[in-house]
């Protein structure tokens, strides 16, 4: 079991952020970001593995910090992921989305899962 006590839509930037694109990306963190996912057989009897791979892609429609992770559901009928993500690439404000993709074993191409939303956007501080 997996309790979630806070989630996360929006990334709040105090200040002035930072004067960046695509090309010239700063990182910004450290976060607390963790995305998780949940997998399970195709079918409930059949033991098999594959792969899923997270891609961050900036406002902009670059992409960024692929990481790639197993999945081995021969033992188990299914799990739950964590991937912890310790610092963003930054480009600028506006929309980040976490694509997931998955590859089955014995296939040879990625099919996506899931487009998960971050706003990254400017918190102006208050006195």
């Amino acid at each position: 079991m997996v309790s979630l006590i806070d989630t996360l839509d929006a990334l709040d930037i105090e200040g002035d952020p930072p004067s960046v694109d695509s090309q010239n990306p700063v990182l910004i963190g450290p976060t607390s970001i963790h995305l998780v996912s949940f997998w399970y057989r195709s079918d409930n009897n059949k033991p098999e593995t594959g792969k899923c791979r997270y891609i961050l892609v900036a406002p902009d429609g670059e992409e960024f910090g692929q990481q790639e992770v197993e999945i081995d559901l021969e033992n188990t009928p299914s799990k739950h992921l964590i991937i912890g993500i310790p610092a963003l690439q930054y480009v600028g404000l506006g929309y980040y989305y976490f694509l997931v993709e998955k590859m089955d074993q014995g296939e040879n191409r990625w099919s996506r899962t899931a487009r998960l939303p971050l706003l990254v956007r400017s918190q102006t501080k208050k006195d």
